[in-house]
């Protein structure tokens, strides 16, 4: 009997340890993920890396945290780092898999192979429609991001939705706002820019983004409230707010034929 309870007992010991690892990766993990909503890269990446270092074997858990670190990477255009770990997510599952196929493609995506990349996110939308991973790439490569010979707003929209609707965080409804943005809906833009700018109201992005939204729609006096914040917040915003208030005065000169 006293054999038989130590036993137990590591094994208890074990799985506490287990959970403990589990739950700390998971912590860290969500670090980095609220760091990236502040646009806060670099500390994002620490906290994935601090979550890897924890050597959690569970490839559910890795395939994210390597996802996530590859987005990390590509914002802060470190363009290897983010392809290596599209990679490495790519290479816990077989081939043909859903998850081999998004995370391959995003790897050709960033590879500028992105017909070969569309290829691939069609085949894994096909196996797994309602999952964000594939809507939300198809959705940026029809928004342009990956070319002008890929934009199709009206076609990434179908796919902004869903990763919306699956996951509704910062960068989900920022992509779904610029989306509206293109297909000059002005209204539905403006909804969800201003939902993140009280969320985030240090968000320069984002303020300049609802400002453009305002100035399009007319609304002069109240883009350029936001514009000020933005700047003030990220003075490098000056420039971009120049060049709209520029381009629309050039617009506005008589012809001189």
């Amino acid at each position: 009997m006293k054999n038989i309870f130590i036993l137990i007992a590591m094994v208890a010991l074990a799985s506490c340890s287990q959970i403990n690892r589990y739950s700390n990766t998971i912590d860290k993990n969500s670090e980095g993920i609220n760091y990236m909503n502040q646009n806060l890269y670099e500390k994002a990446i620490s906290s994935f890396r601090e979550a890897l270092a924890l050597h959690l074997n569970d490839k559910e858990v890795l395939n994210t945290i390597y996802r996530n670190m590859s987005i990390a990477f590509y914002q802060t255009d470190q363009l290897d780092s983010a392809v290596k770990y599209s990679f490495k997510a790519a290479s816990l599952y077989p081939k043909d898999s859903y998850e081999y196929l998004v995370n391959q493609a995003d790897a050709l995506t960033m590879s500028d192979k992105v017909d070969e990349a569309l290829v691939m996110l069609h085949q894994a939308y096909e196996l797994n429609p309602k999952d964000i991973a594939v809507n939300n790439s198809l959705g940026l490569i029809y928004l342009g991001e990956s070319g002008d010979e890929y934009y199709d707003p009206d076609q990434a929209l179908e796919y902004n939705l869903n990763a919306y609707n699956i996951n509704k965080d910062r960068a989900t409804e920022g992509v779904l706002a610029l989306n509206y943005f293109e297909l000059d809906n002005y209204e539905k833009a403006r909804y969800h820019y201003y939902k993140i700018s009280i969320e985030y109201p240090n968000d320069a992005e984002n303020l300049f983004q609802l400002g453009l939204t305002e100035f399009y729609d007319g609304k002069t006096e109240m883009a350029m409230n936001y514009f000020e914040r933005a700047v003030k917040i990220d003075p490098e915003y000056q420039d971009a707010v120049d060049d709209v208030l520029e381009e629309v005065t050039e617009s506005e000169e008589p012809n001189q034929d």
